[in-house]
């Protein structure tokens, strides 16, 4: 979604406050999975948007694999 145009991707037109928590942001191209730039009214980017502690690649790879992205 990094690249998508507002109407495919969470923008600040989809509610009267949209706020954002990114994460996922810079791994490798192939296993990022949130969004960098900013796409809310607040965008809120914690452990500078990176892969947060605890949580596994594999573990989000195989949730989305099961459920996908809605």
């Amino acid at each position: 979604f990094e690249n998508a145009e507002s109407l495919r991707r969470l923008s600040p037109d989809d509610a009267t406050f949209v706020d954002v928590l990114h994460t996922n942001t810079r791994g490798s191209p192939d296993l990022s999975i949130g969004i960098q730039r900013p796409v809310g009214h607040v965008d809120i980017y914690p452990n500078g948007g990176t892969f947060q502690p605890g949580c596994s690649i594999q573990h989000t790879v195989k949730l989305i694999a099961t459920y996908g992205i809605h």
